[in-house]
């Protein structure tokens, strides 16, 4: 029996037959789907509609994420939703997403991507929904760009039974086909169409949903003990797959390989099922553009979208999804191992749980080349313990590349410990001079070309570096972000626009650079901007950022594979030229490669929340829920990416997105960006320009976030971080380990916080945190009522308390900061009200066998004069004030004789 519709030329019809021919038309109105054309139940968001000649006109607003959506007359499934469609114009408009609903659901848990053509002309598509019940909702996203598209001819066809001769189907069997490892046993139903795997080591049992009724079972067989291979038909595609699963100690795989690799990607996309146990605190673990999210497995934030594996955000920097159990503290691991064209889902059961899932992407339109997925379980550690699990991984690949081993091919990269990322135009000289003399001694400085200050940047032991852009371009010779439209775009679709770049506020369109072309740009330009410059480093944009794209240029085209292989033979360029290499994001295809990445510190959703990508300082209330729970809340993020790459790539934050741009919204934000840098052993980002930190008002504030993070980074820069855990119930205590046995605690709540060392109790300050390793001790300690600082490592020394006694060697009301420059000179500075007495030998560790004098020094660490000379105890007593607050201990040299003491040149 057929169901139809008809609202002027538009209909919608619902198909619901015996088999494919069947023929019996009866129309039926329908009020609800009469409203829904009419528009009166058409729900919309970022969007506007109106109807033309029984057309739908949709015209995305570009504020958002536009979708319409709308009940339909419901159906079980399995269903195909047929419906043509056009842009108004041609042009790039990202991509379409297809969700459905189905009676029952909490939310949207179904989707499939529209893999449309933008070439405005009306083009007809056929979609299957692997519906499980009955479809009562549809929903489509057409992305945020501002554009108008028309559908129409819309209708839903339910198909009864599998297009595949039955004589050819595999019969049900009572008896399970089982395999096993000695850890796991993975066993395959034919008759429930399920998987079940029974981890051995810690009792839990995992039950995959049933196959897709899309797939047709045509044989099942073992392939020795650990090995099993399913043949099966995709009743939609024809396509014909054999299906490798295997069990090899804690592994279970999947591996997907098409009879013919042209045919299309469809049903077939959405296997392996998803795997779900009996657990109530589980949780999930995964790096979305970020750090490491911490998500409970109710929480519905992430179940509205797909995360793209080594995608731009809303994505999977590390290629997989972990769950683990809060209480008992096994886990698994979804880990995609051909990750090129793949997502991870979540989507939730009748309980409300979600559990992830992955939809391969088709390559060019077809099926490709074998995929491959396995679960990996881990019987203790939780996040931990994944991490460690993914780190063998990659040692068993080749993948994973330390420090040491970089340091080994790169000296100039040991500059890199204890180094902020600094940015900002034109500026770069001149705050270098006023605060290397304030302990700004190391530093990525990302924007000075003037080879003479280059040369004496480089000498100092700065890295000097550069912006560097492959991707955005405009029209012109080919070069620094210049290129032939026609010829170098990427063309994201068969017969349609160049892809669009990034938009300047001042209304200029670029365009996307295909990675082919790349190299070219590359050759055009940088070894003689190098030989130019004298540069050490080089930070390049975008390109490890963006999400692996596919080319339909009919003279390059390329897979996300071929792209992923050219924009790592640019970051391979740059290593074999010596430079010591940033990138921004770091998805971690390229962690190998690179010595650093700008948004590996960030937490997600800064990008719906304010312009960070134009710099812009947030207002308050532009800080969403969403940012201030997952991006700064220290109960959701947890350093994921830290606890695999700490010893192999160094973390900072995105550019847009660092202390000081908060610090004017929310001060109390920008202090806890310098404690998740304390306690994940990271450094900061830092405008030099005032893009952040106002200067010269909140001078002693960015130096306060210099000092409190950089000397400990320079310590832990190659390290691995061995251990992350939250001392408390509600995360606000946390504490992480690292390789050299060097031990961070960080209190992140408003309350005192007493931690045992050793039978000892100290009491960390609100917002307070313990430090202690081999070569550094640091904390912000509550002593009865008052919060004292100390920073101390060898030639380093940070007091901030009240003066009312001793810290090694200062007594300080105030703050005071000192660092040995040379043999013969230390630094300090002392914000204004400080009032310091210094004890000369225990500070610096000078005998006191040659003359010692405090000098005032000017902005750029120049001798002023002499201020006070130590007493007969080896104490000096001064006071900081608004026109003297920069000092200098200065000591005799050796070769003179008599006179006064000679100030020394490096400063």
């Amino acid at each position: 029996m057929i169901r139809i519709l008809r609202c002027g030329t538009m209909s919608l019809v619902v198909l619901i037959a015996a088999a494919l021919l069947a023929s019996e038309l009866v129309a039926t109105p329908n009020p609800s789907l009469s409203d829904v054309f009419h528009g009166q139940s058409l729900e919309t968001s970022h969007c506007e509609f109106d109807w033309q000649d029984g057309t739908l006109r949709i015209r995305v607003t570009g504020d958002g994420i536009g979708t319409v959506e709308a009940p339909i007359v419901e159906v079980s499934g399995p269903v195909i939703l047929h419906f043509r469609l056009k842009t108004a114009v041609a042009a790039d408009f990202g991509e379409y997403v297809l969700f459905w609903h189905e009676v029952g659901d909490s939310g949207w848990k179904r989707f499939r991507r529209i893999p449309f053509h933008a070439d405005g002309r009306w083009h007809s598509y056929r979609i299957p929904l692997s519906a499980t019940g009955t479809v009562d909702r549809l929903r489509i996203a057409f992305g945020a760009q501002r554009h108008e598209v028309s559908i129409d001819g819309i209708r839903c066809e339910r198909i009864e039974q599998a297009t595949v001769a039955a004589d050819s189907l595999a019969p049900t069997s009572e008896t399970p086909v089982a395999i096993e490892s000695e850890r796991l046993q993975c066993r395959f139903e034919s008759k429930k169409r399920l998987f079940e795997i029974r981890d051995h080591a810690t009792g839990r049992r995992w039950v995959s949903d049933p196959i897709s009724s899309w797939l047709s079972m045509k044989s099942v067989q073992k392939d020795g003990d650990t090995g099993l291979k399913l043949r099966i038909h995709d009743s939609f595609s024809q396509g014909d797959f054999t299906i490798a699963v295997s069990v090899q100690e804690s592994t279970c795989r999947f591996e997907i390989e098409a009879d013919d690799p042209s045919c299309p990607m469809e049903t077939i996309a959405e296997f392996p099922p998803r795997f779900r146990c009996a657990s109530d605190q589980g949780m999930f673990v995964f790096c979305d553009r970020s750090c490491g999210v911490l998500l409970d497995q109710v929480d519905p934030t992430y179940a509205g979208w797909p995360l793209r594996v080594w995608g731009n955000t809303h994505c999977l920097d590390l290629p997989w999804v972990g769950w683990f159990d809060e209480q008992r503290r096994d886990a698994m691991m979804l880990l995609v191992e051909t990750a090129a064209d793949a997502e991870i889902a979540f989507r939730s059961d009748d309980d409300g749980r979600h559990w992830p899932e992955v939809h391969w992407l088709p390559s060019l339109d077809q099926f490709g080349y074998k995929r491959a997925v396995s679960l990996r379980f881990v019987e203790s550690g939780g996040y931990v313990g994944l991490a460690r699990c993914y780190r063998q991984e990659l040692l068993r690949r080749g993948k994973l590349v330390t420090f040491a081993d970089k340091l080994a091919k790169k000296p100039e990269l040991q500059r890199l410990s204890g180094a902020p990322s600094l940015w900002g135009w034109p500026n770069a000289e001149a705050f270098i001079d006023r605060m290397r003399p304030l302990g700004i001694r190391r530093g990525i400085i990302g924007s000075c070309d003037d080879p003479a200050v280059v040369a004496r940047l480089n000498r100092q032991g700065y890295l000097t570096s550069c912006y560097d852009s492959y991707t955005d371009f405009t029209s012109g010779v080919t070069g620094f972000q210049r290129d032939d439209v026609d010829a170098a775009a990427l063309r994201p679709r068969p017969g349609g626009p160049a892809k669009l770049g990034w938009r300047h506020r001042d209304g200029t369109q670029m365009y996307w650079r295909s990675s082919t072309r790349w190299q070219a740009a590359e050759n055009a330009y940088v070894d003689l901007h190098l030989s130019q410059t004298g540069q050490n480093s080089r930070f390049v944009d975008v390109a490890a950022a963006a999400e692996l794209l596919e080319d339909y240029h009919p003279q390059h085209p390329a897979d996300r594979r071929t792209d992923l292989m050219l924009r790592r033979g640019v970051f391979e360029r740059m290593n074999q030229r010596g430079l010591v290499v940033g990138a921004e994001h770091g998805n971690d295809w390229v962690a190998d490669q690179v010595d650093y990445t700008e948004g590996s510190m960030s937490g997600p959703f800064w990008w719906s929340s304010w312009p960070a990508g134009y710099l812009d300082a947030p207002s308050k209330d532009q800080l969403t829920p969403n940012y201030l729970k997952f991006g700064m809340g220290f109960a959701h993020r947890i350093p994921l990416w830290q606890l695999v790459y700490h010893d192999c790539v160094g973390s900072t934050w995105y550019w847009g997105d660092n202390a000081g741009l908060l610090h004017q919204a929310s001060p109390e934000l920008a202090d806890r960006k310098d404690l998740f840098n304390i306690l994940y052993g990271t450094a900061p980002l830092i405008w030099m320009n005032g893009t952040g930190y106002q200067l010269p008002d909140q001078e002693f504030r960015l130096l306060r976030t210099f000092h409190e993070t950089c000397p400990l980074h320079e310590v832990l820069a190659f390290e691995a971080m061995v251990d992350h855990q939250f001392l408390v119930a509600d995360r606000s205590v946390q504490r992480t380990q690292f390789s050299d046995g060097t031990t961070v605690v960080v209190n992140f709540s408003s309350q005192p916080y007493p931690y045992d060392v050793d039978g000892e109790i100290v009491v960390l300050s609100p917002q307070g945190f313990w430090v202690k390793g081999p070569r550094i001790e640091q904390s912000r300690l509550r002593r009865g009522s008052i919060d004292e600082t100390v920073i101390h490592k060898q030639g380093y020394l940070t007091v901030q308390s009240d003066g009312s006694r001793m810290i090694e060697g200062v007594r300080v009301d105030g703050r005071v900061t000192l660092f040995r420059v040379t043999e013969n000179r230390w630094n300090l500075f002392a914000p204004p009200g400080a009032d310091i007495h210094l004890h000369v030998p225990r500070v610096t560790g000078w005998s006191g066998d040659r003359p010692v004098k405090l000098a005032a020094t000017d902005s750029v660490g120049e001798i002023c004069g002499a201020v006070a000379s130590p007493g007969d105890d080896g104490v000096v007593s001064f006071q900081s004030d608004r026109q003297q607050w920069r000092f200098a201990l200065i000591r005799q040299q050796a070769n003179v004789r008599g006179g006064d003491v000679l100030p020394p040149n490096a400063h």
